[in-house]
């Protein structure tokens, strides 16, 4: 959470006290460059509203200037989303609020047939891979790569310091153990999009957001989530849909 941006983001005018909230979440989910990913499902929840209105008053966002999308495209043509808020860009459309003006309730009450909705923007959230990312999962550990294995343990230590998950010692080596790590970590990074930001965000998401049965504090059950589990790209995925917190995902 970026207290700098929601401070920013309180004090704009969008034109629509809905598509205010909906801009107050992002900023919640940002990081202080502004990123984040959050699903339509998991900003609708969180806003009590319906996804695609959430989906509406983005698309809004991002024409008055506000934030900027970028689509990613998975294997099987789907898309998600990450967001760059530019609060000092936004504001400089004609009329901020268009048509599209009302409280909550009345947001929710015109998407039974014609809700515009950009084509552009996907209904669903599939794994995604990133196109620019160039990363071998399976390198040998002895050929120099662009993944930062390093900083990517030594950030998980950092964040889950005060959790019950266990640390990660190195991701160094040429063990067969370490080479399964380091796999594992490739498909994380290049799942968050190849950025250390982008995979510190999905790291604290993941901690702010996860059941206590993940750290292990779940009565009768003996396990508990790792580095390993964390490197998974359908934890990614669940993490960043909101699902985390309501889904018990399988060891």
């Amino acid at each position: 959470m970026s207290m700098k941006l929601m401070v920013k983001a309180m004090e704009l005018k969008v034109g629509n006290s809905t598509r205010k909230l909906v801009l107050l979440k992002l900023a919640d989910n940002a990081n202080d460059s502004g990123e984040c990913y959050p699903s339509y499902k998991h900003i609708a929840d969180l806003c009590e509203i319906e996804r695609r209105t959430a989906m509406r008053h983005i698309q809004k966002l991002e024409e008055d200037g506000f934030l900027e999308v970028e689509k990613r495209k998975g294997p099987k043509g789907n898309s998600s989303n990450i967001y760059l808020l530019t609060l000092d860009k936004g504001g400089d459309k004609k009329s901020l609020g268009g048509g599209d003006t009302g409280s909550p309730h009345s947001d929710t009450g015109s998407l039974g047939g014609g809700d515009p909705v950009s084509p552009g923007i996907s209904h669903s959230f599939e794994s995604v891979n990133e196109p620019s990312c160039n990363v071998d999962a399976n390198a040998s550990t002895s050929k120099p790569d662009k993944i930062p294995y390093s900083e990517i343990a030594d950030m998980f230590n950092e964040i889950f310091e005060k959790t019950t998950l266990p640390s990660v010692r190195t991701l160094e080596g040429s063990s067969n153990y370490v080479k399964k790590r380091r796999r594992l970590a490739a498909q994380c990074w290049k799942e968050v999009g190849c950025s250390l930001e982008r995979m510190r965000t999905y790291l604290e998401d993941f901690r702010n957001s996860a059941k206590p049965f993940y750290f292990g504090m779940q009565p009768g059950s003996n396990w508990r989530a790792d580095f390993d589990f964390l490197m998974r790209p359908e934890t990614v995925e669940k993490t960043r849909d909101g699902r985390i917190c309501e889904v018990r995902l399988h060891a």
